[in-house]
């Protein structure tokens, strides 16, 4: 049974909001499948549903609002109350985890975007820890746009990419598991060259 069909022809009718919201969910609710759900709309850009610049801009301005929002709460929270609880987090206990994240501030805003979980609890850290607005939005923003891109990428390259009459679910969900196991073999290379001995 292909599902994608339906549902891309379900979300083409709400037009760009739909885009902006599904955006802002996926920054927002944990259990909403980042790369499927990008992977979806990229394969709308191929069954022309919608357009690559609808899908990458109103998806970024939905992630970047939500990624805001989580800024903001961070900055409610307060460093002390923070600290208070990265005590129960292995390799985030000591003082000096606070200072490399003000130090390498850029670097930790984009990098989160480009983790799974993390990309999730990010933007409440740099607010509570107090990393400037502009660079945080800036760098988020990047982050942002380059996972959206590569997974809109690759929904679109898969959809194009099959003929008339085939499972589109079928064909995506098979690309998505192949990204996987990239994405699992160069965590597991990078890794091992850190552990590796000078």
């Amino acid at each position: 049974m292909d599902l994608i069909a339906p549902l891309l022809t379900m979300v083409a009718v709400q037009g760009w909001a739909a885009l902006f919201v599904l955006g802002a969910a996926e920054r927002m609710i944990p259990v909403v499948p980042s790369a499927v759900l990008f992977a979806f709309l990229g394969a709308g850009v191929a069954s022309r549903r919608w357009s690559i610049e609808d899908a990458l801009f109103f998806s970024l301005a939905g992630g970047l609002c939500a990624s805001t929002i989580y800024y903001w709460a961070g900055t409610r929270i307060g460093e002390d109350r923070m600290m208070r609880l990265f005590r129960h987090v292995p390799g985030c206990r000591s003082e000096g985890f606070r200072n490399r994240v003000i130090d390498n501030a850029a670097t930790f805003s984009f990098g989160m975007q480009l983790m799974p979980a993390a990309r999730l609890v990010g933007p409440a850290i740099s607010g509570t820890l107090g990393v400037r607005f502009p660079m945080f939005l800036i760098t988020t923003a990047a982050g942002i746009a380059l996972w959206n891109a590569s997974f809109i990428a690759l929904g679109y390259a898969t959809f194009a990419g099959i003929v008339d009459g085939a499972n589109a679910t079928i064909a995506v969900t098979s690309a998505l598991a192949m990204a996987g196991v990239v994405q699992i073999g160069l965590f597991a290379l990078l890794k091992r060259k850190k552990a590796k001995p000078e």
